[in-house]
C-alpha cells in the first residue's frame, strides 16, 4: 500500500487570489514526491469558494512538468458533467503527458448547486456514469467506437490521443451500491471518504463495499481500496485546534452544498452549523490529528482494520496555512511512516500492489 495527499483547492479567506492555491498546490505535490508520497489527488468542484478547480486534469498536467515519479490523480472527474467524447480524448492525452502515471478517478457527483448551472440532471448522474465507463473502456482498447444510449451516443470514433497505460489506473468513488457494483464490474478500484467518522464508522463503509464487490463475484482479496482522510500531524496544540476547526468548516460546506441549504454571504459560501454536526472533540477523537506518535498508533490501527491499498490524507483544508500543511506531511513522512513500519513491515508488502 502507499499514501497520497489529496487537494480540495479551497479557500476561506475572501480574495485569496486563484494564483495562490494554484501555487500552493502545485508546491504541495512536489514536496509530496520528495517525501516518498505515492500520488497526488486534485478534486473537482464549482461555481465556489468550497473548491475552485474546474478540471483535475488540468491541474495533474500542471503537476506533470515539476515531478517525476508520483501518481497524479484526478479526485474526481465529475463524468455527467462532461461532453464524453471530449472527455475521453483528454484523459488519453493526460496519461500520455504524464508518460503513464495518471491515476484516474471518476466520480457521478453529489452537488445539486453544480449541476443546476450545467443544466444536468443530478438523478441521472450515476447512470450516465455507468454508461460513460462502457463508452470509456471500449475507446481505450479500441481504435473505433460507436456507441447509443438514454444519454450519450457517439457514431464511429476514434479517439486519436493513446493513452501510456493498459488498462489504465481507475478508481470509482462513492458510497452508493450502484458505484461500487460498477467499479466491481470494470474492475476498477473503489474510493470511500471517511469524513469525520471513527474508524468504525469507516469499517461499516468498507464492509458495505465487499457486499457490493461480492454480488458481482469479486472476492475480498481482489478488492482494490482507497480511502481518504484528514490528517494534521503537528505537536503545537494551536495548530491541532486550527485544523480541527477547519475540518469542521468543510464538513458544513459539504453538507450544505450535498443537501441543497447552502447559502451564500457574497461569493463566500456560509459555514452553517447543521443538526447533529460534530463537536471539536469529536473531531479530535475520530481523526487522526496530533503528535506523530498518536498518529502513528490510530493510523496502526485503521491499516490493520482497512486493509487499504491506498490511503490520501486531507494535510490542507480551507485557511491552514501552507507553512503548516508543508510541515505536518514532512512529520507525517519522516516520523510516522517509519512507526507504522515498525508496527507492520514495510509499507509495499501490505495490501494490494499499486498496479494490481
Amino acid at each position: 500500500m502507499d499514501f497520497g495527499i489529496f487537494s480540495l483547492m479551497g479557500f476561506r479567506e475572501p480574495g485569496k487570489a486563484t494564483a495562490k492555491v494554484i501555487e500552493e498546490t502545485i508546491e504541495q505535490t512536489v514536496v509530496a514526491e520528495e517525501l516518498g508520497f505515492g500520488a497526488s489527488w486534485i478534486a473537482e468542484h464549482h461555481f465556489s469558494n468550497y473548491a475552485i478547480c474546474p478540471s483535475p486534469l488540468m491541474m495533474v498536467a500542471a503537476c506533470a512538468k515539476v515531478t517525476k515519479r508520483i501518481g497524479l490523480a484526478t479526485g474526481v472527474v465529475l463524468a455527467p458533467l462532461y461532453n464524453p467524447a471530449r472527455l475521453l480524448s483528454e484523459i488519453a492525452f493526460v496519461d500520455a503527458l504524464t508518460e503513464g502515471r495518471l491515476i484516474l478517478g471518476v466520480g457521478s457527483g453529489y452537488q445539486p448547486y453544480e449541476f443546476e448551472r450545467f443544466n444536468v440532471d443530478l438523478g441521472d448522474s450515476k447512470n450516465m456514469t455507468a454508461e460513460f465507463l462502457d463508452l470509456m473502456d471500449a475507446a481505450m482498447s479500441r481504435d473505433f467506437i460507436t456507441h447509443r444510449g438514454k444519454h450519450f451516443n457517439l457514431s464511429d470514433t476514434h479517439i486519436s490521443p493513446r493513452p501510456v497505460q493498459n488498462p489504465l489506473q481507475v478508481y470509482l468513488a462513492g458510497d452508493a451500491p450502484q458505484l461500487q457494483q460498477l467499479a466491481a464490474k470494470h474492475g476498477y478500484g473503489s474510493i470511500i471518504a471517511g469524513r469525520t467518522g471513527g474508524i468504525d464508522a469507516v469499517v461499516q463503509q468498507r464492509e458495505r463495499l465487499l457486499a457490493n464487490f461480492a454480488a458481482e463475484g469479486v472476492p475480498e482479496n481482489r478488492v482494490k481500496l482507497a480511502v481518504q482522510r484528514h490528517c494534521c500531524v503537528t505537536r503545537n496544540s494551536a495548530t491541532a485546534q486550527h485544523f480541527a476547526e477547519n475540518t469542521l468548516y468543510q464538513i458544513r460546506l459539504t453538507t450544505g452544498l450535498r443537501n441543497r441549504s447552502e447559502a451564500m454571504d457574497g461569493i463566500m459560501l456560509r459555514d452553517s452549523p447543521f443538526p447533529k454536526e460534530p463537536s471539536l472533540q469529536q473531531i479530535f477523537d475520530n481523526l487522526l490529528i496530533g503528535s506523530p506518535e498518536l498518529v502513528a498508533e490510530r493510523l496502526t490501527d485503521e491499516i490493520r482494520k482497512l486493509n487499504p491499498q491506498h490511503i490520501c490524507f486531507y494535510f490542507e483544508l480551507g485557511d491552514f496555512a501552507h507553512r503548516d500543511v508543508l510541515k505536518s506531511m514532512e512529520l507525517f513522512a519522516t516520523e510516522v511512516v517509519p512507526m507504522v513500519e515498525r508496527e507492520l513491515g514495510p509499507l509495499s508488502q501490505l495490501g494490494l500492489s499499486h498496479a494490481a
